[in-house]
C-alpha cells in the first residue's frame, strides 16, 4: 500500500501479487510531488510462508521561503537606486502549506535614515508553498502613496440599483459589489475601475433575453483596446499603472441602440440584467 503520512489515505489502488515462499520480488515506488518516501523501505522482498502485507509512507517535504528586503535610495540625479538590506526572513513551510508573512517598519531594520516612513511595497505576503523553495524581494518606498482602488459609474438616464461593497485592504478584495441594472430611462450604462496598483478584474454580465434587440452587445474598454463582447459572459483582465499618471482603467459599457423598442419592453420586465465585479490585487512579485 502507498499511503499518505499525514492522512493515511491511499495513494493509489494497492499492489497485489501472488508470489511462491522464498521468490524475490522487485516493485516500483511511485514519486510524488512535494513528498518523499518515509524511512527505509525493504525492496526487493522474499516471500515469506504467510501474506506479507507492506505499507509505503509519504511525508510531506519542507521548502524554504526566503524574504529578501530593499529600500530606495535618491540616487542624486531626479531617481533612485534600490539598496540591499543586510537582513532577510527564511522560514520552512511544508508542501501546499499556507503562509502569510506581515512586514516588519522599515526602522526595526536599524539603518541609519530608513524610518518609517519608508513604506514596503505590501504589507503582507501571502501564498501557498509549491514544490520548491520561494524567495520575494520587498522594496520600501519613502512616502509611498496608499493603494487608490475608484469603482466610477455613468449611468446616462439609465438607472441603477448598487451595492458599493467593502474593500477589505488586507486581503486587497472587494466583497459584495454588485450593480443591476433597471429599466427606468435609456441611454447607456459605463463602469470604470481605476487603481494606482496592479489589479485582477473579473467582470460577469448579463441582461435578458427580451432586451436583446433593444440592447448592444456589453463592450469592454481598456486603454485603447476596445473588445465587444456577449451579452451573458464574463471578461478577465489584469490591469497595470500607467507609467505617465500612476493611473490605470478599465470599463464595461452596456448601450441602448433602439430607444423605440426598449421603451416598449421595460414595463414588462423590472431588471434588464445585472453586472457583478470581483477586484483582487496582482499577485505579488517573485525574484
Amino acid at each position: 500500500n502507498f499511503r499518505y503520512k499525514d492522512t493515511n489515505e491511499l495513494v493509489s489502488d494497492p499492489l497485489v501479487k501472488e508470489l511462491a515462499f522464498n521468490e524475490e520480488f522487485t516493485f516500483e515506488i511511485p514519486e510524488i510531488v512535494g513528498h518523499h518516501v518515509e524511512g527505509e523501505v525493504q525492496n526487493p522482498i522474499t516471500m515469506p510462508s504467510s501474506d506479507l502485507t507492506i505499507n509505503v509512507y509519504y511525508v510531506r517535504n519542507k521548502y524554504k521561503l526566503t524574504i529578501n528586503y530593499e529600500y530606495q535610495k535618491d540616487d542624486g540625479n531626479g531617481g533612485f537606486t534600490a539598496v540591499p538590506i543586510e537582513i532577510s526572513y527564511t522560514r520552512e513551510f511544508s508542501f501546499e502549506e499556507s503562509y502569510s508573512i506581515t512586514l516588519p517598519k522599515a526602522s526595526s531594520f536599524g539603518i541609519e535614515g530608513l524610518t518609517d516612513e519608508y513604506k514596503p511595497e505590501h504589507e503582507v505576503i501571502k501564498g501557498t508553498m509549491g514544490a520548491e523553495d520561494e524567495t520575494y524581494t520587498v522594496t520600501y518606498i519613502k512616502n509611498k502613496p496608499d493603494d487608490i482602488v475608484t469603482v466610477n459609474y455613468e449611468f446616462g438616464d439609465l438607472v441603477f440599483e448598487t451595492n458599493y461593497g467593502d474593500w477589505d485592504p488586507e486581503t486587497h478584495t472587494y466583497s459584495s459589489l454588485s450593480i443591476d441594472p433597471m429599466v427606468e430611462g435609456n441611454n447607456y450604462a459605463k463602469v470604470t475601475v481605476q487603481t494606482n496598483v496592479d489589479l485582477n478584474i473579473a467582470f460577469e454580465y448579463k441582461f435578458n433575453e427580451q432586451y436583446k434587440d433593444a440592447l448592444d452587445s456589453f463592450l469592454s474598454k481598456e486603454g485603447s483596446k476596445d473588445e465587444q463582447l456577449g451579452e451573458n459572459g464574463s471578461y478577465q483582465t489584469t490591469i497595470q499603472k500607467d507609467s505617465t499618471n500612476n493611473v490605470a482603467s478599465v470599463s464595461l459599457w452596456l448601450e441602448i441602440i433602439n430607444d423605440v423598442l426598449f421603451d416598449q419592453i421595460k414595463g414588462q420586465e423590472d431588471e434588464v440584467g445585472s453586472i457583478s465585479i470581483l477586484i483582487s490585487k496582482a499577485e505579488e512579485s517573485k525574484e
